[in-house]
């Protein structure tokens, strides 16, 4: 919420969240807040995740009751943790917020799951690097700017633009979705991401309101799809013969 709010608040922002991690998976609320906020993706970046456990500096192992971190961060750390059973375990908002509260809180007892950047930053005693389960953990981020700020950093680009990601939502129906990516297949775009969520609406059919179930769409999309070789594939995505098409919400961002 605070990226997207600093965005808001002044257009020049570029803002970086986490959307997918190797263990935890895709971020459905960042995708959900990314949908809503009306910023495009400009760039991603994939960052090794390596997590420490830190605590004051006058402290050790023997003092630890409790340690706090992200929740995502805890579940990464699970197999550490539960070499620790007498260690409480609280969630916090942030990593490197936790071990900043330990610090300016002078909370003896305590310690933090962080990066060894942020230990570093806020003058906390490392105990231990690397406790993370996964040595091969990655999270991608989405790095998102206000839509008028797009053409400026297009410009500015050292690469080609080869990557989109759209949002639509499909008819509960039979074939629906297979319908869509054979589109895709058609013109030989490759898909890299995809989430559908279901949800109930309400519509009108003979005059009586009546609920229905729909699929919110979220795909990502590669390959040479600016070059011309592909024409624009929106206008495409559309269920022939069905009773309701597609309703396309738009392009997220092309990066």
């Amino acid at each position: 919420e605070d990226v997207f709010s600093a965005i808001k608040k002044d257009s020049q922002t570029i803002g970086m969240l986490a959307i997918e991690n190797t263990i935890a998976g895709s971020l459905l609320h960042n995708n959900e807040l990314l949908r809503q906020s009306g910023a495009q993706i400009v760039g991603e970046y994939k960052l090794r995740i390596s997590h420490s456990f830190v605590c004051l500096p006058d402290e050790d192992w023997a003092d630890i009751t409790e340690v706090n971190s992200h929740p995502i961060a805890l579940m990464q750390c699970r197999e550490f943790l539960g070499q620790h059973p007498s260690i409480k375990v609280v969630e916090g908002e942030d990593t490197a917020r936790s071990a900043e509260i330990i610090q300016k809180e002078n909370l003896k007892g305590h310690a933090a799951i962080c990066s060894k950047a942020a230990a570093e930053r806020y003058g906390m005693k490392i105990l231990q690097e690397g406790i993370e389960t996964n040595k091969h953990n990655f999270t991608r981020f989405l790095v998102v700017a206000d839509p008028w700020q797009v053409d400026e950093l297009n410009r500015h680009r050292s690469k080609d633009v080869n990557k989109a990601s759209m949002v639509f939502t499909l008819p509960h129906t039979e074939g629906s979705l297979s319908q869509v990516l054979s589109i895709l297949s058609f013109y030989r775009i490759n898909l890299t991401n995809g989430e559908i969520r279901m949800f109930f609406c309400i519509g009108l059919e003979t005059g009586k309101i009546t609920p229905f179930t729909a699929g919110l769409v979220h795909l990502e999309i590669s390959g040479n799809i600016f070059s011309g070789t592909h024409p624009d594939c929106s206008g495409h995505v559309k269920i022939s013969g069905s009773k309701e098409s597609v309703v396309y919400i738009g392009i997220e961002g092309s990066f």
